[in-house]
This record gives structure tokens, C-alpha cells and sequence, in this order.
């Protein structure tokens, strides 16, 4: 046997041994998954549990919610999320903070403009320069809104976590104030959103994703170990925000670790507070192919997860530097800070996220060694790699073993990505996984680098540049006017599922098809249309429209264009100009307009 052959040997070996430690930890998860999963449906038959619907959400009386937001050269990103997430949230006892920084004026011009829309939106500037860290933010929005709390005289009793480019479940926030204070942290499912097969670096986060947020964080929920929060979609109790800053000086997020989100879930699990990952489907009417990529559009009853949705990097180097500061802060600092405390089934899943520090590296050079073998048996070398085998039958048992496992791994992360995505994505999810595991491998490298050479030098906000996704991508997660009419009981889902067939044939829209049918009044469509985008519906009797030289400063022509796109000024008090809208869903023409009317704030109504 000549050296290189016999050091690739005891290469493989290694190799085989330490994949076969991780692949039957992987393993566990699987059958454990099943298990709870064959455990709770006996469970939900022999008790008879009612499953949740919308009418036990809306039966509860709204909690007032904090919606926390962490922002540093967002300007291209936070504009567009408000925009779209304060219509679509079916919640009303809510405002969102959004923390910003003196030095990133173009964000915080972004975040007052969005302020003017919306009476809900706050922008909290950070009295230091930007950036430091994500976790100080949050604290500076905490120290907000203890503030905010005590000049108006209300306490908020739920927190929740977002960043500039989440996409909101609309019933989230209904979810979070049906369970908390019953539970302390609410973890709901993250899932990257669709986009062209040609952006792998983006599905390979769609692929984990799936897999970690529909089998694994169930099980570790399950097992009673830790349950760690993703940083958004999360929801805190008040008791729970109030303990961890009371640990910690006053205030609640830990300032040394890049990931506060993790340390936050393992500090609430050390305080034994009650945590849980949620997930709920509700049914949506879509219109869909009837054969999956072919057919005619028809209307589909689908399950859908109440999930947060975002774009995560296409980039290579992007998805490096992220993943990266994701392995420092939960593989390293938090190893450094929290150590290995709690109990068995705790320790376990430390383990299980700690393991990432061997296992990038196994992953990669399993490769090397894999193909180093291909090349041996190729060329025909001696001695033949059989007499290897026939030497140590063991390793050949521990090679099938490991093979075997592997295969069910990628099995199981397609089965997880079908839940999701569908048919395709699940296939190309095959060949993605080794694409993952390179850009893991180099992730690690630099995790490891930064850990031991950089850290101690370096503070701030190492964070990836962000992007809102656009219309087209928001198409299938944005609510619909049929489902706000659903949701008001104006229409039944089979109305609204024979209309859209209708619809899917001709070019009119939905509330006139709906009113040529008689189906619904004038006035449950715009209730509907005022529910959708978050607007009020005025009287259109108890206003005049105003004439130019009632609106202050507004020059002739715009007042002239305001006229010509059917927004109609009824009223001006305190700076502040109504505008009656015509067509809600037109943005750009309500973006227009507030930008031809500064300095004065805009408010836009319905008219009755």
C-alpha cells in the first residue's frame, strides 16, 4: 500500500466514524418526528381536541403587541416592508418601533415618511452612531417603549420580533395574542420565499429551512429541549421581557453575542418559562394550474402555515457571511457564555446545534476523500481498494451504514422542502444539498477565524444587505379582497371559489363580479377594501372637497394632480391632509402624492 492510499484510508475511516455519529443524531430526529407526529394524532382522536379556527382567534380581545424592528442602512428595504405589512396585518392593537441610527439618515427618512402613513410606525433613533449591535438597537427600541408606555399610560403585553425585509403573516400577531401569556416565547416557522430555480444560494436556505422548521424545532419542542428563537416571527410575553431584563441590567437583549435571538430563547428556557414552536395552517382560496404546471387556472382550497416569509442572499459571499456570523454567535459565544447547563434533553439539542463545528468540516472533506477513491478504483491502482475492505470488514459495514443514512437524509430534506415548495424544488434540493455543504464549509472557516482573531478587535453590525421582495414575488402571500370578505362572512369560501372560476375566464374584478351576482352590497366590499389596507371609511356627506387656498402651501398643480388621479382632499388640520382614495391598491399614485405634499403629513380614507 503506498502512503497516500493508506493515509486516505485512515482518512476514510475518520470520515465514515464522525458521519455516522452525526447521521444517527439526524436519525433520532426522524423517528422521533414520527413518532410525535403518530402520538399526537391518537392523542387529538382520544381526547377529541377542536382544532383552532379563526373564530376562537378573534374571540380573544386584543393584547396591545410591540412590534420590534432593528434597522442600519435599510433605506431601499424598510419603506416597502411597512408599506406592505401594516395593510395585510389583520391586528389592531399594534405599533411598530422601528430602531434607527443618526448616521443613516437615508433609513431614517425612509421610516418618518412611512411614520406619516401610518400613525402606528415610530421611529426610534439611537442616541450612538451606527453601527453597533443588533442587540443594542433592540434595547434602545426596549428603552423607547418603556418611554412610550409611561406617557400614554398603557403597557404593551406582547413583543414581537421582525427585521426590515420579513414579510408578515397577516393572522400572526391573532396567534401570538391567543396563546401568550399562556406561553412566554411563540416561535412560528420561517420559510424563505420562491423565487427563479436559477438563485441555488437562496434555496439552499429555502431547503433548510423546511427541513429545520417542519421537523426539527417540532421535535425539540417535543423532547422538552431547547426551542431557539430565529430572530423573527417571534413572540414574547411581557413576564418573560421583564425577566431577562431584570438579569441583565435593565435591559433584555445580550450585547455579546452576534446572535441575540439565540441567547434570548436560551435564557428563557434557563428561567423554565414556557416556550413552543407553532405551527398552524389555515386554509386560503387560490388560483391555481390545475395540473400542477400546466392546465387551466382554477380556484384550490390550500393549507397554508402561518409563517414569516423573506428574501435571503442569492450570493454567494453574501450567504458566506451570514451563515458564518449565524455559527460565532450560537456555535461559539454562546458555548463560551452559556456553557452546557440545563437538562439532559437541553444538552442534547446544544449538541445537536453544536455540532455544526466539526460537521462543515467532515461534510467537505468527505468529498475529497470520496472522490480521491472514484480516481483509485478509475485508474486501477493496487492493491485493489477490495483488499482495503476485505482486511477491516468492519469499515466496509460502517461505509453501507453511513451510505444508508445518507440517503434517507436527503430524502428527508426533499420530503421537507415538497411540504413547502412542491415537486420541483423538492427534486433540485438533491443536488443543492452539496452545494450547501461548500458554502457551510467556507462559512465555518471564516466562523472559526473570526472567533479566535477577529472578535476581540472587532464590534458592530456585521450584517447582510437586505432586499424587500417585489409585487410579483408578494403575489401568492398577499390576502386577497375574497378572503377579507371570507373572513367578514359576507361571502362563503364556495362564493368565492365559483366567482374566481368565473373570473379566471374574463378580465373584471372581483368585487364587481361579486356585485353583478348580488352577492355581496357595495358596502361589505368596501368594509373589505378598508380592512385590507388599514384604512378608515368617512362619511362622504360630513365633507366638501377644498379648494386650493385651503390647503396651505400645496401649489396649483399638484393640486390639479391630485384631482386628475382621483385623491380628493377633504380635510386639512395640524399639518394634516385627508385624501379620499378611489383605488386602494395603487401605491405608487399614494407615494406620489405624499412626496408632492410635503412638508404637510398625508392620511388616506374611503368614502362611503
Amino acid at each position: 500500500m503506498n502512503e497516500i492510499a493508506y493515509i486516505m484510508w485512515i482518512l476514510l475511516i475518520v470520515v465514515a466514524v464522525l458521519v455516522l455519529i452525526s447521521a444517527i443524531d439526524e436519525l433520532f430526529f426522524d423517528l422521533t418526528y414520527i413518532f410525535q407526529f403518530l402520538y399526537r394524532k391518537w392523542k387529538y382522536r382520544r381526547y377529541k381536541y377542536q382544532p383552532l379556527t379563526y373564530e376562537k382567534l378573534v374571540a380573544v380581545p386584543e393584547k396591545k403587541i410591540a412590534i420590534m424592528v432593528a434597522c442600519w442602512h435599510e433605506d431601499l428595504v424598510i419603506g416597502n416592508m411597512l408599506k406592505h405589512n401594516v395593510p395585510a396585518i389583520n391586528y389592531k392593537a399594534y405599533d411598530i418601533f422601528v430602531g434607527t441610527y443618526p448616521n443613516d439618515e437615508p433609513t431614517v427618512l425612509a421610516v418618518q415618511m412611512a411614520q406619516k402613513l401610518f400613525a402606528n410606525v415610530h421611529c426610534v433613533v439611537n442616541p450612538q452612531p451606527g453601527p453597533t449591535t443588533k442587540a443594542n438597537n433592540l434595547n434602545v427600541i426596549y428603552e423607547y417603549i418603556r418611554k412610550y408606555e409611561k406617557h400614554h399610560g398603557f403597557k404593551y403585553e406582547i413583543f414581537v420580533f421582525h427585521d426590515s425585509e420579513d414579510v408578515i403573516h397577516p393572522l400572526s400577531l391573532k396567534m401570538y395574542n391567543y396563546l401568550i401569556p399562556r406561553k412566554d416565547m411563540v416561535q412560528i416557522p420561517i420559510f424563505p420565499l420562491e423565487v427563479h430555480y436559477s438563485f441555488a444560494t437562496h434555496w439552499t436556505y429555502a431547503d433548510e429551512f423546511a427541513e429545520n422548521h417542519t421537523r426539527a424545532m417540532i421535535v425539540r419542542e417535543f423532547i422538552h429541549g431547547l426551542v431557539p428563537s430565529a430572530g423573527v416571527g417571534t413572540g414574547f410575553s411581557r413576564h418573560a421581557i421583564f425577566l431577562l431584563a431584570k438579569e441583565n441590567d435593565g435591559l433584555p437583549f445580550d450585547t455579546h453575542t452576534f446572535t441575540e435571538d439565540y441567547s434570548v430563547s436560551i435564557r428563557i428556557h434557563n428561567l423554565k418559562l414556557n416556550s413552543i414552536f407553532l405551527t398552524q395552517t389555515v386554509d386560503r382560496v387560490q388560483t391555481r394550474k390545475r395540473f400542477i404546471w400546466f392546465g387551466k387556472v382554477v380556484p384550490k382550497t390550500v393549507k397554508e402555515l402561518v409563517a414569516t416569509r423573506a428574501l435571503f442572499p442569492v450570493q454567494y459571499i453574501n450567504a458566506v457571511r451570514q451563515r458564518a456570523r449565524w455559527i460565532l454567535g450560537i456555535a461559539f459565544q454562546e458555548w463560551r457564555n452559556t456553557g452546557w447547563s440545563g437538562s439532559f434533553a437541553t444538552r442534547y439539542t446544544l449538541f445537536h446545534d453544536r455540532k455544526a463545528l466539526i460537521t462543515h468540516f467532515i461534510n467537505f472533506f468527505g468529498y475529497i476523500v470520496f472522490g480521491y477513491w472514484i480516481i483509485y478504483l478509475i485508474l486501477g491502482d493496487k492493491p485493489p481498494l477490495s483488499v482495503f475492505l476485505n482486511d477491516t470488514p468492519l469499515v466496509f459495514y460502517l461505509l453501507v451504514g453511513c451510505t444508508i443514512l445518507m440517503v434517507i437524509r436527503i430524502i428527508q430534506r426533499a420530503i421537507s422542502t415538497y411540504k413547502i415548495y412542491g415537486w420541483l424544488p423538492a427534486i433540485l434540493s438533491v443536488p443543492r444539498t452539496v452545494y450547501s455543504n461548500f458554502i457551510n464549509f467556507h462559512a465555518i472557516l471564516r466562523a472559526y477565524w473570526g472567533f479566535f482573531f477577529v472578535e476581540k478587535t472587532k464590534s458592530g453590525w456585521d450584517k447582510t444587505k437586505n432586499v424587500f421582495p417585489t409585487a410579483k414575488e408578494l403575489k401568492t402571500y398577499k390576502r386577497k379582497l375574497g378572503e377579507f370578505l371570507v373572513e367578514n362572512q359576507a361571502i362563503t369560501p364556495e362564493q368565492l371559489s365559483k366567482t374566481l372560476a368565473i373570473q379566471a375566464n374574463t378580465t373584471g374584478k372581483l368585487g364587481d363580479l361579486l356585485l353583478k351576482e348580488n352577492l355581496v352590497t357595495p358596502q361589505q366590499i368596501l368594509d373589505a377594501l378598508a380592512k385590507q389596507y388599514n384604512l378608515e371609511i368617512v362619511d362622504a356627506k360630513s365633507f366638501k372637497l377644498l379648494e386650493p387656498h385651503e390647503l396651505g402651501a400645496v401649489a396649483e398643480i399638484n393640486y390639479r394632480w391630485l384631482l386628475e388621479n382621483h385623491l380628493l382632499p377633504i380635510a386639512f388640520f395640524n399639518g394634516v391632509i385627508t385624501l379620499v382614495l378611489e383605488d386602494p391598491t395603487n401605491e405608487a399614485v399614494k407615494t406620489e402624492a405624499m412626496q408632492r405634499l410635503m412638508p404637510y403629513e398625508v392620511k388616506f380614507v374611503l368614502s362611503s
